[in-house]
């Protein structure tokens, strides 16, 4: 079974192609989430990882190669050769400084502005509390759906779907109805923790071709994670604050066509069985599954139901 099928056509707007996600929940999970038909956005506090967007990210650049990337790229906008980005006051004023002041060659320009970017920098690290702080207040409320790419691995039955004895649900990414889906990304598992900016990123800000408007930062706080989590696979789609900004979490509700799938887990009861399998009547297209254990790797067989 193909657990990695794509779309056709990805909508442009999309962050990915893949056609189902997959969540792991214990039974009681499941029959609310069948009954109701609403998946939990949670909040960063409420996530079993301590360190899961709730962690300050640091700066530890090369200032030599920030210095070189720098006044390489301001000298690329005085000069004309690359355009800088129009709201940022430090691009317009090198434009204008292109157009009025001229300088023989990118040395001489350097020369000139010699320990301009040096000071950037040391700004930057005299504001770093403020902006730590900021960030984590922005990203205290955010609500996150995570989902996985793979319905067959043990530690997940076992961590998430009750020892086996819970489900997964498959979730259709579907274009014409633009479901959610298609704006998950997948988690960057990383030994250390990411830093708040690199030297491209900066020298970026310091020549004005980009605006510091924190949004990589909180993409890349977003989306990674400890690699001791790696075995999760994990894809995430992040909601803003949702509709009640100071919630934990909110419950809420999908399409009826996004549910197309449901697996049983190899230790669920014959009662619990039925129970599911009664509550899926109500979603017109879902494919009745269940796990089984491999003869031939330590994964879980994904196989339809028989009738």
């Amino acid at each position: 079974m193909n657990f990695d099928e794509t779309i056709p056509k990805k909508p442009s707007s999309w962050n990915n192609d893949r056609l189902h996600f997959f969540k792991y929940m214990s039974f009681e999970t499941a029959e609310i989430v069948l009954t109701n038909r609403t998946l939990r956005w949670s909040t960063p506090r409420t996530l079993n990882d301590l360190y899961d967007v709730q962690f300050d990210m640091g700066l530890d650049m090369d200032l030599e190669r920030l210095d070189d990337l720098s006044y390489e790229k301001m000298w690329k906008v005085v000069s004309g050769e690359i355009l800088p980005n129009e709201k940022t006051r430090i691009g317009q004023l090198l434009r204008f400084l292109g157009s009025s002041v001229k300088y023989a060659s990118k040395d001489e320009f350097a020369r000139a502005f010699d320990g301009v970017v040096k000071e950037g920098y040391e700004r930057m690290l005299a504001r770093l509390p403020e902006t730590q702080r900021e960030i984590r207040e922005y990203m205290e409320d955010l609500k996150v759906l995570c989902l996985t790419e793979d319905p067959t691995n043990p530690p997940m039955w076992a961590h998430y779907a009750q020892q086996d004895s819970g489900v997964v649900i498959r979730l259709r990414s579907i274009p014409a109805l633009d479901t959610p889906y298609g704006m998950a990304v997948s988690i960057n598992y990383l030994q250390e923790l990411p830093s708040l900016a690199d030297e491209e990123h900066f020298s970026n800000v310091l020549s004005g071709i980009q605006t510091d408007n924190y949004r990589a930062q909180i993409n890349r706080m977003m989306y990674s994670k400890g690699s001791a989590w790696s075995y999760e696979k994990e894809w995430r789609i992040s909601s803003g604050d949702g509709r009640n900004k100071t919630a934990p979490y909110e419950d809420i509700s999908f399409g009826l066509n996004d549910l197309d799938g449901v697996i049983l887990g190899i230790n669920m009861s014959a009662e619990n069985r039925r129970k599911i399998i009664e509550l899926t009547k109500s979603f017109p297209n879902v494919e009745l599954l269940e796990a089984k254990r491999s003869t031939s790797g330590f994964h879980h067989d994904i196989v339809p139901i028989a009738d």
